[in-house]
């Protein structure tokens, strides 16, 4: 993922994995115990 950070794509990719798993959460709830990751980019501060 460093090299998506330096290029600017991080945070899509970020975005697209979070809706990812909404929906994946939705399908199967029973398969989920708690709450996704955090899916904020890290800006390093």
């Amino acid at each position: 993922m460093p090299n998506e950070r330096h290029n600017g794509t991080g945070q899509a990719i970020l975005v697209l994995s979070e809706e990812g798993h909404k929906v994946a959460k939705e399908r199967h709830r029973e398969r989920w115990s708690s709450e996704t990751r955090n899916w904020k980019l890290e800006t390093g501060k």
